[in-house]
């Protein structure tokens, strides 16, 4: 075969009517986004001890500052990549969700207040059941506001990682090659798939309820065009669940929550046990009422895509 037939059909191979074939860029974007944050935590690892953000060197506990560090390279690393992406393709970057037009405008506060009252609904049934307590305040006076803050940032950023890697650039592509809600599956089980193997006391319920997260987020996405009411809804439930309510978040239980509170063990169906609130009947429940919420509020979008052809 000649040299120039065979570079022909490597290339074919790689590159596609619109440019690089959707496969080989969600592999450049993942080991870039790899590769970042790699880099960024060793130059970090140089100025702070990683293990030193853990409150009094407790494992298990999760602190603020450890979250704010941790998600917060992690969103850089995937937005720099992606932004790199952008460049390659030749597309804007809002294609991936993430529009300056709406930035924290009325989707992102639609989507907090739905976060907040779907939690805080949740929260009432299994109190009125007695599967939760509040106890009595574990900070007070300043520290309520310094830790409040702290928290309602650490959310913020953890949203907005977790919203952008999920159904920002990797949604967008993935959904260009084979269909927006095969992609959004795809992505929901990876999700899901994190959530029990790095989470502690994490249950089926659990792992099931985030999946239907993503899945609902990924709805919202496709109605609104923009991930900023994904955004807001879990930045205002995490922050709800680590310190309002001061309940365990996926498992995890968080240093400066706001309540010494209590979350019965028994039954299982009623407290979610030791994943929290999200691994109860109630929280499906809640997951219901939210899909009816964005069909209602938000319709279909004329013209929608679910990404580029390829």
């Amino acid at each position: 075969m000649p040299k120039s037939r065979l570079l022909a059909d490597l290339r074919r191979y790689f590159v596609g009517p619109r440019g690089i074939r959707f496969p080989w860029r969600l592999l450049i974007y993942v080991a870039l986004s790899l590769g970042l944050s790699g880099l960024m935590f060793i130059a970090l690892g140089r100025f702070i001890s990683f293990v030193g953000l853990f409150p009094e060197g407790k494992r298990g506990v999760i602190a603020p500052a450890y979250l704010l560090v941790t998600y917060g390279v992690g969103f850089l690393a995937d937005v720099l990549s992606a932004l790199l992406m952008s460049r390659i393709e030749r597309r804007p970057f809002v294609a991936y969700g993430l529009t300056r037009d709406h930035a924290f405008g009325k989707l992102f506060w639609q989507g907090a207040a739905a976060g907040l009252l779907g939690l805080t609904g949740m929260m009432l049934a299994i109190y009125a059941l007695r599967g939760f307590s509040f106890g009595r305040l574990a900070v007070s006076g300043f520290d309520i506001l310094k830790y409040g803050a702290f928290w309602a940032i650490t959310c913020l950023v953890v949203s907005f990682m977790e919203q952008f890697r999920y159904r920002g650039y990797l949604q967008f592509t993935l959904a260009g090659g084979i269909g927006f809600w095969p992609a959004a599956v795809t992505l929901s089980m990876v999700y899901s798939a994190r959530h029990l193997f790095d989470n502690p006391g994490q249950t089926w319920s659990g792992v099931l309820s985030i999946f239907l997260f993503g899945l609902i987020f990924s709805f919202a996405l496709r109605r609104t065009g923009n991930l900023w009411w994904p955004i807001g809804f879990q930045a205002a439930w995490d922050f709800g669940e680590t310190f309002l309510y001061s309940v365990p978040d996926s498992g995890y239980r968080v240093y400066g929550s706001m309540w010494k509170s209590t979350m019965h063990n028994s039954p299982q169906w009623l407290t979610g046990s030791s994943v929290g609130p999200e691994g109860s009947l109630f929280c499906f429940v809640v997951l219901g009422i939210l899909c009816l919420v964005i069909h209602k509020l938000y319709p279909p979008r004329m013209g929608a895509v679910s990404g580029p052809k390829h």
